[in-house]
């Protein structure tokens, strides 16, 4: 959390938590702007921003801060207008979310990869659906098959009955 001036974007104030994440001294943010946490590419948004004015107690979205061994962080911003030693001021309470942003965009590639999983899933399944039938389809012809196969041994295998002397028996002695 720190305040800074509205007009030359200088820190007037700095707590301890922003000292520790940010890797500056309190003696070295005071001597800094917000344009010295900011990477170059975002300051043309800062300014925006910044020329909008200040209301009371108004979020910022997610914003991009350099620290100062060079790590970009993601942080979410709140401030708040107000008048410190009688210049314009705001306090701005600042949130890191870089961590929750990575998180979240790692769960968003990961649903993607198991929606593309699920797709071959899919696809596969259908494919095997396909093959089963088909399957199923040459088993009932074999069976077919094997049945007319069968009748047609039964037709070769039983003897035909030959008439005997025994009245209609099988004669083994002739």
């Amino acid at each position: 959390m720190w305040e800074y001036d509205l007009e030359t974007l200088a820190f007037l104030e700095v707590n301890h938590a922003a000292v520790e994440k940010y890797g500056y001294t309190r003696e070295e943010f005071l001597k800094m702007t917000l344009k010295d946490i900011r990477p170059s590419e975002d300051l043309t948004r800062l300014q925006d921003n910044v020329a909008q004015g200040r209301l009371d107690l108004q979020p910022h979205g997610a914003q991009r801060h350099a620290l100062k061994d060079g790590r970009i962080i993601d942080v979410e911003i709140t401030s708040n207008g107000l008048m410190y030693h009688g210049r314009k001021a705001a306090l701005m309470v600042v949130q890191d979310i870089t961590d929750r942003k990575r998180a979240g965009e790692e769960l968003i590639i990961a649903n993607k990869e198991l929606v593309i999983q699920n797709e071959e899933k899919e696809k596969r399944a259908a494919e095997l659906i396909i093959a089963n039938k088909e399957l199923l389809f040459q088993n009932e012809e074999k069976e077919k098959r094997a049945a007319e196969l069968i009748i047609a041994n039964k037709e070769l295998v039983v003897p035909k009955r030959r008439e005997g002397k025994a009245g209609g028996r099988i004669n083994h002695r002739q």
